[in-house]
């Protein structure tokens, strides 16, 4: 019996040696697949925020040649209105004519200027009397009193007159 008993406590050492091995081997590939499976996040998250950074940049310089077609646009229909206005006689007084050629241009104002930079005429008369020292966002367009050949687009701000965001 002796013979019988050790043998079964030396079976039973060897399944717990095995079993701890086993276990420890397990134990270890848990290790290894979570840090494996985290450097994988790592680099794919790394990769990601490149990605992102790529194409903030890539939007910012698109943004930026389409604000400048847009000045470009403003400026062109802002010649437009010009040619329109000094060669077929709108009434100072017709509100509705500079709305229908605002409409036309695809616009949403248009304001006449005297040669002091006083708004005497458009499509918004609470505007009229206002002038280029009316505030910072008027003061702008100062220079053009001086330069006429000068054709300048104001970047995108709030209007203080209208309360929302205008070019």
């Amino acid at each position: 019996m002796n013979i019988k008993s050790d043998f079964k406590r030396e079976r039973k050492r060897i399944v717990a040696v095995c079993m701890s091995v086993v276990l420890l081997i397990c134990l270890c590939q848990i290790l290894l697949t979570y840090n494996s499976n985290r450097k994988v996040a790592f680099d794919h998250m790394k990769m990601s925020l490149n990605q992102l950074e790529e194409n903030l940049v890539a939007n910012e310089i698109a943004e930026a040649g389409m604000v400048n077609s847009l000045k470009e646009d403003y400026a062109i229909k802002a010649g437009i209105a010009a040619y329109i206005l000094s060669n077929n006689r709108i009434e100072e007084e017709s509100i509705k004519d500079y709305r229908e050629l605002a409409s036309l241009i695809s616009v949403d104002e248009i304001n006449i200027f005297d040669s002091r930079g006083t708004i005497y005429a458009g499509t918004n008369p609470e505007y009229i009397g206002m002038n280029f020292d009316s505030g910072e966002q008027m003061a702008f367009f100062k220079p053009m009193l001086e330069d006429r050949s000068l054709t300048m687009c104001q970047d995108l701000e709030f209007n203080t007159a209208g309360s929302g965001e205008m070019m």
